[in-house]
């Protein structure tokens, strides 16, 4: 073999793999990247529970309760964003957060409610585990098979199609 072919030989796979490398390394940071997305949405989405904690365990003053709206206010911005970012990505994710955020939501309002109309629980006898809490794990766990099936690579390809299919007539 003439050694001009040999090395266009090698120069040519040495490019091969360089190209492969880059691609493979800007999949994962992407990958990476996304899952803290994935981690803060999903932050947001239980923040909306604790929210229920913090008005159970208010101060009777107006300041906090202001405090609390304006929390209430901040976190809906954050659902909604986290909601259209989650979406972009991939619109059977975006369905499966939907479904636990709006899970979430309709579990925890009617409690929010009947703490606010309440009086506020003390640090000191404040036990959840006596008090009715919102119930949401099956959303919960579905949303989550649903980030890994996404940002898995090994199962990529068979898992996006569950997630697809899992959530295709949902809105």
């Amino acid at each position: 073999m003439d050694t001009k072919w040999v090395v266009a030989l090698v120069a040519s796979s040495s490019v091969l793999a360089a190209l492969l490398t880059h691609y493979l390394g800007r999949n994962e940071r992407e990958r990476n990247q996304h899952k803290e997305v994935y981690a803060e949405a999903l932050q947001a989405a239980l923040a909306w529970r604790e929210m229920l904690y913090r008005v159970r365990r208010r101060q009777t003053t107006k300041e906090d309760e202001r405090t609390i709206t304006d929390q209430f206010h901040n976190l809906q911005e954050r659902l909604d964003y986290y909601d259209g970012l989650i979406w972009s990505h991939s619109k059977s994710l975006g369905k499966s957060y939907r479904k636990l955020v709006n899970k979430v939501r309709s579990t925890s309002q009617p409690l929010i409610q009947k703490a606010w109309r309440a009086k506020p629980i003390s640090p000191q006898s404040y036990d959840p585990a006596k008090l009715e809490n919102p119930k949401f794990s099956k959303e919960l766990q579905d949303f989550m098979d649903d980030v890994v099936r996404k940002t898995k690579p090994l199962y990529r390809i068979f898992a996006k199609l569950k997630l697809w299919w899992g959530n295709r007539n949902d809105t």
